[in-house]
Formats: structure tokens, C-alpha cells, sequence
């Protein structure tokens, strides 16, 4: 029964990529390429936003770039990062606010692509209240305990930011750690006051359950890296051709994703085991196509402004340069 289910749902990812998929990537991705024998580890996880690398993987395009890239999972930011820092992976994919906070501690990492993005036209996290919460504004909070993703990551930072956005003190809220599937029911039961919620769960319970109070991330910049590719720079500095072609087609594949929503989400389904219709009814995150800076300096003045590194930072000090 299983290998039924399996070989169906193959058929369902082979019908949609044929459909207007494979064909309108760049010719130069269409003829195989003599591949490296010595593979390149790469790590990410399972979420939309750092879901390129599974997507090259399954299209081929690594192996028709002449790389040889195996892909494993792994749980978050920072085990991959620990992975990096390791040598058991040569290169990972995290959020941007944990990357920056390591590198701001001498942690050896380079970021060498942008991978997801948030932006303020299609947000994919919010902080949320229940649908009869008393809580109308910032102000509301002052007092009350606020569940985020991660203490001192991502969803914290960008809490701080839109509360000091809207005339709170940052200090004047109360702030505890709620994994992201806990969340929304941590929200409706009133075990917490406000709380993060990111897709799939924000669209899932969306003026169903809980009302957003607040798109945090529209506080830190209108659109930003919410993750990047990274590699050690000892590992970028002895291999930066190979750094550069794994690049080169994790943009090709950004390209390709931003443009084929619906070709993708089986890949991501498949992968993540998400059921595919809670997949094509989420806001779906837009893949950079350039290592611009202005994608990542907002995450690192947030960063310096809210004390969570010790001393100021721009895209410069993050970004892989040529040697």
C-alpha cells in the first residue's frame, strides 16, 4: 500500500512539472555536465523557505551542472550551523538572524546566496491573538507574555522591533519559547497572551481561531533575507569555483520556484510530508535571485539596535568576497 502511495504521488510531481516546469529553465542547465566525484554535503531543512536545495535535487539540476550534492535534513538553524562548524556538512542554509548573531562571534561562516525572503506585500509569519482577545494594539501588551519561536532568534527579534515600532518598550513585555506547532494552540487555550505563528499554521488558523495583531518582520524592512546558503570560509577559500557553481544553480532554481508554485509544492509536500493541499493553501515564500546587500543589512541593524550582538555589522563582514 505504501509503495502505491508512493509511486502516485510520484506520478502527481512528474504531470506537474511537465507542466511549464523543466522547460523554461535556461538551456545552459539542460545539458549534463561531467559531475565531481567527491560529493558536496549540503544541509537544510524542511520549510518553504529553505527549500531550494530539495528542489535542485529533485529536478536534477545539481547533476546537470556536473555537481555532486547530497542533500540531508536537518531539524533548524542551528544544528546545521553545528554541522558546518563540524566539518559534516560543506554547506548549510539558515536563518539570517542566527547566521549573523554566530558570525558576529567570530563563528567562521560566510553567507554565499540569499535563500528565502519575507516580504511585506505576502507575509508568512504574524503575531497573533485569539479571535476574543481584549488585545486591540502594541500598547495592549505591555504586562502580557508573548510566545515567539525562539529566544533570541528570528521572531524575537522581530517582536522587539515592531513593539518599539508602536511605542513599547521592548522590556516591558514578557517573552517565552513556543515551538511553531504548539503555537496556535498555546494562542486559543490562553496559555499565552499573543503569539508567533508562521505558515503553515498562520493560514491554517487565520480569522479562524486567531486574528493577526501584527506583521512583526514590516518592523525590520519591507522585504529582507529571512534565510541565506552559508559555508565555512575555510571551505569557501579552497573551493570557490565549486562555491560558485552551486550558486550559480540555486539561483537558476529560485527562478524556477518563484515562477512554479504550483509545480513545486508536490516537491515540498514530498519532502516534508505536509499534506499538499495545506501547502497550496499557504502563503508561499519568494526565493532571492542575487546576494543583494540591501536584503541583509536590515537584519543586522535590528540585530546591533536590540542588543543581540555586541557591535554594528553590514552585509561586508557576512557575504563570501572573491579571493
Amino acid at each position: 500500500m505504501n509503495d502505491e502511495r508512493d509511486t502516485a504521488k510520484g506520478a502527481v510531481i512528474s504531470r506537474r512539472l511537465a507542466v511549464g516546469g523543466i522547460a523554461t529553465l535556461p538551456v545552459a542547465l539542460a545539458l549534463p555536465a561531467r559531475a565531481q566525484s567527491k560529493p558536496i554535503r549540503v544541509g537544510a531543512t524542511y520549510a518553504d523557505t529553505t527549500a531550494e536545495g530539495w528542489y535542485a535535487s529533485k529536478l536534477g539540476l545539481f547533476e546537470k551542472a556536473g555537481l555532486n550534492v547530497e542533500m540531508t535534513k536537518f531539524a533548524n538553524s542551528g544544528t546545521t550551523m553545528t554541522a558546518v562548524l563540524g566539518r559534516a556538512l560543506d554547506i548549510g542554509v539558515s536563518d539570517t538572524f542566527s547566521l549573523a548573531t554566530a558570525i558576529s562571534r567570530r563563528a567562521p561562516f560566510v553567507i554565499i546566496a540569499g535563500a528565502g525572503m519575507y516580504r511585506t506585500q505576502a507575509p508568512t509569519t504574524a503575531l497573533c491573538v485569539p479571535l476574543d482577545s481584549p488585545i486591540k494594539t502594541a500598547k495592549d501588551l505591555v504586562g502580557k507574555t508573548v510566545g515567539v519561536l525562539g529566544l533570541r532568534g528570528a521572531t524575537d527579534i522581530g517582536t522587539h522591533a515592531w513593539l518599539d515600532r508602536n511605542g513599547v518598550k521592548p522590556e516591558e513585555v514578557r517573552y517565552t519559547e513556543i515551538p511553531l506547532p504548539q503555537a496556535a494552540p498555546a494562542i486559543r487555550r490562553g496559555t499565552i497572551d499573543a503569539g508567533i505563528l508562521a505558515e503553515p499554521f498562520l493560514s491554517q488558523n487565520k480569522d479562524k481561531t486567531v486574528r493577526v495583531l501584527g506583521n512583526i518582520f514590516d518592523a525590520v524592512a519591507p522585504e529582507f533575507f529571512i534565510a541565506n546558503w552559508f559555508t565555512s570560509r575555510a571551505f569557501y577559500e579552497q573551493n570557490q569555483k565549486l562555491v560558485e557553481r552551486f550558486v550559480d544553480v540555486v539561483y537558476q532554481t529560485a527562478n524556477w520556484a518563484n515562477a512554479h508554485h504550483e509545480q513545486s509544492a508536490p516537491i515540498l509536500s514530498d519532502i516534508s510530508k505536509v499534506p499538499l493541499a495545506t501547502i497550496e493553501g499557504m502563503i508561499r515564500v519568494a526565493y532571492g535571485t542575487s546576494t543583494n546587500p540591501a536584503l541583509i543589512d536590515p537584519v543586522l541593524t535590528a540585530l546591533y539596535k536590540y542588543k543581540f550582538i555586541d557591535h554594528t555589522m553590514s552585509a561586508a563582514d557576512v557575504v563570501a568576497r572573491p579571493v
